[in-house]
């Protein structure tokens, strides 16, 4: 985010039960708990749990990683250090609570820019990994790439025997100052962290916009972008550990960004749904009509896509599409008013199994941003927003109320949110799990701060 942001001051949470689930009594938000200093900066943190509620958190200070540890119904433990020269970290969990976690690092460079691009010397931006077992320190820190190489850190994946990341070579023109995208690999992760044999994905031209394991093998979620195209796609591990045909599910007839930022037609991602397919959320249109689309593609089954027209506006932003192992299915995003407008509107929209959409609608008095959403077995979740106020307002993160929606209709909760001290949040991350209806980890003044929704 580009300007200091409030916490929204409401948080929407949802739970899609059907009209005989017994309500939620009692459920709040912890108080907040301070994990440690950070330094402000885009996917500078990270958090993921499992169905049974194990947690892991990773974020950035500067030239840093740190690490925390939470199992169901409880706080974090103190965070680790597992890096001095990190950032960007991705963490990933599996159901017996062994953690994946990859981070972006920089050595015998300078801004990013590499001193010997001959492959003589080792430099350029390339990423690490360590896995972390319950009740162990985590593995030494090992490299994943090339020498000579730049590698982007894509997204990660685990599951209970297998683990994983992407990665995305890239190469730096010293005259137009700008990298030019190569190959994208699949590296398998051992258990002591090691990394086995590097797979590729493609050679170019696409981006990896998502990972998971289906049957033990991977399945790679695809953006490619052509000249006035953008393809989804979605290519899966063969037994031989080689990747098989590239299928293309959607064709937009438009190019789209693949990740952040805004352009004419602005911008697109994916995550895994937890059985083999993929969710994809992408903003479309021609300012100021622009909508958002929500697309549900089931490793077997029919393609779905629910759009969210909400009248003109400048542009929207949305949360990184959430799933739960059952089928349940959500986003959260804001409509960006035109400047001379003073509220701001988001919604959270959700999917249950057998493709029924439900809609919640929040406002504010001012422009919203920053999404963040999660969602587990039978649709229960949460949402928040960050909201533009330069007042101090009503009371912080540690206090919401958890709704379920009754007879199949959204309800929103009485209780508010509240920044007592009316400081910067930002980089808000959300997950969900059994026991855990919502965990959420931001950045506040300058730290790290968690709470979960129990």
């Amino acid at each position: 985010m580009t300007r200091p942001r409030r916490l929204f001051v409401t948080v929407c949470a949802c739970s899609l039960l059907g009209a005989a689930a017994p309500a939620v009594a009692g459920a709040a938000w912890t108080a907040p708990q301070d994990l440690g200093p950070t330094g402000f900066g885009s996917a500078s943190t990270s958090l993921a749990s499992n169905d049974r509620g194990d947690a892991v958190t990773a974020f950035s200070q500067p030239g840093a990683i740190r690490i925390a540890r939470a199992t169901a119904g409880a706080a974090f433990g103190p965070s680790v250090g597992v890096s001095t020269d990190g950032t960007v970290p991705r963490v990933a969990i599996d159901a017996r609570g062994v953690a994946l976690i990859a981070w972006e690092y920089q050595d015998g460079a300078v801004n990013g820019v590499p001193d010997d691009f001959r492959g003589t010397t080792t430099c350029c931006t390339g990423t690490k990994v360590i896995v972390w077992r319950p009740g162990q320190l985590p593995t030494r820190a090992h490299v994943i790439r090339r020498r000579g190489l730049i590698t982007r850190l894509g997204p990660v994946a685990a599951i209970s025997g297998r683990r994983g990341l992407l990665v995305q070579t890239a190469s730096f023109n010293r005259t137009s100052g700008e990298e030019s995208r190569g190959s994208l690999q699949f590296a398998p992760i051992r258990l002591d962290g090691r990394p086995g044999k590097r797979r590729n994905v493609v050679r170019s031209n696409w981006v990896g916009a998502s990972l998971q394991f289906s049957g033990g093998r991977a399945v790679v979620g695809l953006i490619g972008q052509g000249r006035a195209s953008t393809r989804l796609a979605l290519r899966s591990q063969r037994a031989s550990g080689t990747f098989g045909t590239i299928r293309v599910f959607r064709t937009v007839p438009e190019q789209l960004e693949s990740y952040g930022g805004s352009t004419k037609f602005a911008e697109i991602r994916m995550a895994p749904d937890g059985r083999g397919g993929q969710l994809a959320v992408m903003q479309r249109g021609r300012r100021p009509k622009q909508f958002v689309q929500f697309i549900r593609k089931p490793r077997t089954g029919r393609l779905r896509s629910i759009t969210v027209r909400r009248g003109p506006a400048e542009n929207f932003r949305f949360s990184r599409p959430a799933a739960s192992p059952d089928g349940w299915s959500a986003v959260a995003f804001a409509r960006r008013p035109k400047i001379t407008e003073l509220d701001g509107v988001g919604y959270v929209l959700a999917v249950s199994p057998n493709g029924r959409s439900f809609v919640t609608r929040v406002t504010a008095s001012d422009p919203l941003s920053g999404p963040a959403v999660s969602v587990t077995r039978g649709g229960t979740g949460a949402a928040g927003f960050i909201d533009g106020r330069n007042v101090p307002f009503g009371a912080s993160v540690t206090r919401a109320s958890f709704v379920p929606l009754t007879r199949g209709l959204p309800r929103l909760p009485a209780a508010l949110i509240i920044d007592r001290a009316a400081v910067a949040i930002d980089n808000v991350v959300m997950t969900s799990n059994r026991r855990d209806r919502a965990r959420v980890v931001w950045e506040e003044g300058g730290r790290v701060l968690a709470s979960r929704l129990g």
